[in-house]
């Protein structure tokens, strides 16, 4: 799921900055989207043992790295010359090997 959004909105600019505005004035719409995207996470993040407090920190880290990090792409924020992509992807373990260490703590 962050790969797919990751791809989306770094393929997408225009896009992406019109979500993140856009949900800043939240309609149903977006609320449903929202609530829907929150289902998936916990229904997997559930299976870890954790509670849903955890959970919900989580998905809050996570929208942050994944906002924080498109928007830094997008804006070609990142000066040195290590691969992008080998950041993201090592950013990311760092987050999924956080939460599978506090499996059922």
């Amino acid at each position: 799921m962050a790969y797919a959004f990751y791809d989306y909105a770094t393929e997408n600019k225009g896009i992406f900055e019109a979500m993140l505005w856009y949900n800043k004035y939240m309609i149903e719409e977006g609320n449903q989207v929202t609530h829907n995207t929150f289902d998936i996470l916990f229904k997997i993040l559930r299976k870890q043992n954790l509670s849903d407090e955890t959970i919900n920190h989580f998905i809050r880290t996570l929208r942050g790295f994944l906002e924080g990090y498109v928007l830094l792409v997008n804006r070609q924020a990142f000066g040195h010359p290590l691969s992008i992509q080998k950041s993201f992807d090592f950013s990311l373990n760092i987050l999924i090997n956080g939460v599978k260490n506090m499996e059922g703590k």
